[in-house]
Parts: structure tokens; sequence; C-alpha cells
């Protein structure tokens, strides 16, 4: 989950230009990284929507440059689960409509043999995902910005978490990926 320093995913109206502030060679090579490392993503539908419309295009876009559309390969091909009560067909290559219960749903998909699972978002599938407790890993990709006011990723706990931190990764732009599980 990418969000600001203040811990904000977006801003009060989903706003998301702070995100595109930075964008350099070590920041893509991470996810490039990432998503190469994984077997599928979860994504919720507002998300996957925004997504379907965006990286088929790109693959095949000979303007984007090689490292842009070589990253629209792994996303066009990456498995993608879609949770959505409202969608009736997912269409993007790979993707498939989930619709059951959440919790036994990604049970399911955590005991399948391979990779990790990455919750691509948004915001409304992780605070679900957070409140079920289906979370085994917390990846926080901070943004040196605030923006004051937004939509924030702990906002709504019903109970304090605590967080053990596993990992870090400064980058020289001065965003940092921190790397939490739970602990008790």
């Amino acid at each position: 989950m990418m969000l600001t320093l203040d811990g904000c995913v977006s801003g009060p109206n989903g706003e998301l230009d702070w995100l595109f502030g930075i964008n350099d060679d070590e920041r893509n090579k991470f996810f490039f990284d990432l998503y190469n490392s994984i077997d599928g993503a979860i994504f919720g539908r507002i998300t996957y929507q925004a997504m379907e419309h965006y990286w088929p295009l790109v693959e095949w876009n000979t303007f984007n440059d090689k490292e842009k559309r070589s990253f629209a390969g792994i996303m066009n091909n990456l498995n993608k689960y879609v949770f959505s009560r409202t969608l009736d067909k997912v269409e993007w290559s790979n993707s498939i409509l989930v619709k059951g219960d959440i919790t036994e749903e990604v049970t399911k998909l955590k005991q399948q043999p391979g990779k990790n699972i990455v919750l691509c978002g948004g915001i409304g599938i992780t605070k679900t995902f957070m409140k079920l407790g289906l979370i085994d890993e917390y990846q926080l990709i901070v943004h040196p910005i605030a923006i004051g006011r937004g939509i924030h990723l702990f906002e709504d706990l019903n109970d304090k978490m605590n967080l053990k931190l596993l990992n870090t990764k400064e980058f020289q732009t001065g965003i940092t990926a921190l790397y939490y599980e739970k602990s008790d």
C-alpha cells in the first residue's frame, strides 16, 4: 500500500496526484521485482476497473518505453482475483471474479501452492481485509509528502493493532518501504 507520510492513501475525494511526484528507476525496479515475485494480485472493483482499462493498452503501445511495456506484460499475465459484489464478469486476461465469502475465498487462495499474493487495493477492500484479519504482512510504501486531509489507511480500526517491523528499504528519493506483521 502506498501512502503519504501522514498516513493517507488518497486525498479526501480519492485524489492520487501526490503518488506520481516521484517516479524513478529505483522505484520502478522495486515494483518490477515485487510483481515478478508473486503469483497473483487481489483487487477490489474500483482499482480493478481502473487498471483493466490501462495496462492492456500499455503493453503493445510503442510510444511507451520498454520498461513500462515490460511491466504491463507482467500485470497482464498475472492472476488477478477481483472481489466484487456488483460486477457480473471480468474481462482482463487471467482475471477471476470472486463473489463468495471473503474469508473463505482468501483462505482457499492462501492454501494454494506457489508464491505470495499481493492485495493491490483499493482502500475499501484493504480495510475489509484488515478488519477480517486476512493480511499476513503489511508492505507500506511511504512517500515523503504530507497532504493533511485525506483517506487514512488505519482510520477505521476498532481495536489497537500491534505490528512488528520485519524489514525496511530506503530509496534515494526519500520513499521508505516498511514491512510489518501483526504481533500479539
